[in-house]
C-alpha cells in the first residue's frame, strides 16, 4: 500500500514556496531508528506516526533497516516495476517521509545511527566545523582541511569529538538485542564508523550479492533478537554520475534488488521470515542538474564572499553539505557578503533565523557549529575549494527542494517477501 496522501499532507504543512522543511515531530527520517527499535521494545528516540505500519503488527524478533542511498520518493513510485519495490508497495506499507536538513548522506547516516537530527549530532555535511579545535574536517574520512585544495592531515583531536550524540547500539545491546552493520568494506573500521557504529558488530561486504547473503546468514543464525542495518550506496553513486533517468540507474537498481529477492524472498527459511520486519528507506532524494561549469556557481569567483570568510586554521571558513553550505563571516562584513550572494540568486539564511529548529532540529550543535550564514541555490551547484568534485556531476542533493527532501519508508514482514 502506497500512502500517497501523506505527501499532500507534508507539502501542506511543511512546504513554503519551493522549500520543503523537515517534519521532525512527524513523518521524518530522523524518527526511523526509534520506530525500528520500538518493534523490539527498546526506546532509542522519537518514533513515526503509527499509521506507517498500516495493518502490520509492529512486533518481531528481528528488525532489518535497509537504506538505499539516494532512492527518493518519486523514484520509488516510478520504479514500481522492480520486483522488490513492487512487493514492498503491494504487500507492505510505503509512506513518504521528509529527510532531514541537510538532505545529505553523511548527516542523514549520522542521524540513523544516533536517532538525532544534525542540530544535535553536529555533523552538518561532508565537512564539519569543530570550534573547540578550530578545525574543519572531512566528516567521513576524519581528515582535516589544512590547505585550499585537499583534506589530507589527521586531526590532533579524537574522532569522538566529531559527533555530539551517542549511537543507538549500546542501548539495544544492553536490552539483549544483537546489533549488526552490513555495508561496503571500505566504509567500516574507519574513525567515523568506530564512533557512529559503536556497540554494533561491523560486517564488511563487497557488492549487493554478498550484502544480501550476509543478511540472510545473520537472520538464520540468530539466537537472540537482532537489529541489522544494511547500507547500499550504489544508487547514489550512479545518479551523481549519470542522473536519475539513465540506463545505468535502472540497471543498478536491478543489480541491488535481485540478490535481495533471492536471499530473502526465496532462500530465507519461513520461520525466520515470519519473525522479521524489514524497513526499506533512503537518506535523501535527488534532482538532476546540468553537469559541468554551466550548472555551477563558483563561490571563489565572488570576491566579496571569499575575501570576507573567516579563516579556520588557515583555510576559508566554508563547510557543510553540497547544497546547504555554511559560511563563517564576521558581523562587520556580513551585509556585504549577503548582498553579493543575493545578487547571484543565492538563498541566504542567518544563523539567528534557523535556531528555532526548523532547519536542523534544534540542539546545542546549532549554536556551537552552525555557520553565521547558511546558503543554498535552487538552480546551481555551489562550488568552493573542497567541492570541486561535484562540477561534472548530474544528480544533486543536500537542499530543501521536494525532490531532495521526500523519501520512501517501506515496512514489510519477511514472510510477505516470500509469497
Amino acid at each position: 500500500m502506497l500512502q500517497t496522501e501523506i505527501e499532500g499532507y507534508l507539502r501542506e504543512q511543511y512546504q513554503e514556496g519551493t522549500a520543503l522543511y523537515p517534519a521532525y515531530d512527524d513523518y521524518c527520517f530522523a524518527n526511523i531508528p526509534g520506530t525500528a527499535a520500538s518493534v523490539l521494545n527498546v526506546d532509542v528516540g522519537p518514533t513515526l506516526p503509527n499509521d506507517v505500519f498500516g495493518n502490520i503488527e509492529p512486533s518481531a524478533e528481528h528488525v532489518v533497516v535497509i537504506l538505499l542511498d539516494g532512492l527518493g520518493w518519486k523514484r520509488w513510485q516510478r520504479d514500481s516495476d522492480d520486483p522488490v519495490v513492487s512487493s514492498v508497495s503491494e504487500k507492505g506499507v510505503v509512506t513518504p517521509l521528509t529527510s532531514i536538513v541537510p538532505s545529505a548522506t553523511v548527516s542523514a547516516i549520522t542521524t540513523i545511527h544516533t536517532a538525532r537530527p544534525a542540530g544535535t549530532h553536529g555533523v552538518f555535511g561532508r565537512s564539519s566545523y569543530i570550534p573547540p579545535h578550530n578545525s574543519i574536517v572531512h566528516s567521513f574520512s576524519f581528515s582535516e582541511h589544512t590547505n585550499t585544495s585537499a583534506a589530507s592531515s589527521t586531526p590532533s583531536f579524537p574522532p569522538r569529538d566529531l559527533i555530539t550524540a551517542d549511537p543507538i547500539y549500546p542501548r539495544l545491546e544492553q536490552a539483549g538485542v544483537r546489533t549488526q552493520i552490513i555495508q561496503p568494506a571500505p566504509t567500516l573500521g574507519t574513525n567515523y564508523a568506530n564512533v557512529a557504529f559503536r556497540g554494533a558488530t561491523q560486517m564488511p561486504v563487497e557488492g549487493p550479492a554478498e550484502t544480501a547473503a550476509k543478511l540472510r546468514e545473520v537472520l538464520e543464525s540468530a539466537t537472540a533478537q537482532t537489529y541489522t542495518y544494511v547500507y547500499l550506496p550504489q544508487i547514489d553513486t550512479v545518479t551523481h554520475d549519470q542522473g536519475q533517468d539513465s540506463e545505468a540507474y535502472h540497471r543498478t537498481l536491478a543489480d541491488i534488488t535481485r540478490p535481495f529477492k533471492r536471499e530473502l524472498g526465496e532462500k530465507l527459511d519461513a520461520e525466520t521470515a515470519a519473525d522479521t520486519l524489514v524497513f526499506v528507506t533512503a537518506d535523501h532524494g535527488m534532482i538532476d542538474m546540468e553537469p559541468g561549469p554551466p550548472g555551477c556557481l563558483d563561490l571563489r569567483d565572488i570576491e566579496a564572499v571569499y575575501d570576507n570568510l573567516r579563516r579556520v586554521n588557515g583555510v576559508p571558513g566554508i563547510y557543510g553539505a553540497q547544497q546547504m553550505t555554511h559560511l563563517l563571516v564576521d558581523p562587520e562584513t556580513q551585509d556585504t557578503v549577503i548582498t553579493a550572494l543575493e545578487r547571484e540568486n543565492v538563498d541566504v539564511y542567518l544563523r539567528k533565523t534557523i535556531e528555532d529548529g526548523r532547519f536542523f532540529g534544534g540542539g546545542s550543535a546549532v549554536e556551537q557549529r552552525c555557520g553565521d550564514l547558511v546558503i543554498t541555490h535552487r538552480d546551481h551547484k555551489l562550488i568552493h575549494d573542497w567541492a570541486e568534485s561535484v562540477i561534472p556531476t548530474i544528480g544533486q542533493h543536500g537542499g530543501l527542494r521536494p525532490g531532495e527532501m521526500l523519501i520512501p519508508f517501506g515496512v514489510i514482514r519477511g514472510s510477505k517477501l516470500k509469497t
